[in-house]
């Protein structure tokens, strides 16, 4: 059995947050971009708990990576140089 509403949050090229929403099996599946003018409209905002939790695991996991590869990249650089060894 699945569970409803699916709630799918992702970053477009455009580097706004969008969510991808089915409330049910009968329901067409729609998308709205946070904080956009739909948004503001009503459009999504029954789910603003689940997709405002969603959109802050995915910016908190995208920030970890971001500075786990940075921080290593500047040990690198410090301990080998840039051209390495």
């Amino acid at each position: 059995m699945k569970h409803y509403p699916k709630i799918e949050v992702f970053a477009t090229k455009g580097l706004k947050l969008r969510a991808r929403i089915k409330e049910s099996p009968e329901e067409p599946l729609y998308e709205v971009t946070i904080g956009g003018r739909e948004w503001f409209n009503g459009k999504g905002r029954q789910h603003e708990a689940i997709i405002k939790d969603k959109a802050n695991y995915l910016v908190s996991t995208l920030l970890a990576q971001y500075e786990n590869f940075f921080e290593g990249l500047d040990r690198a650089l410090v301990e080998e140089g840039p051209w390495g060894g």
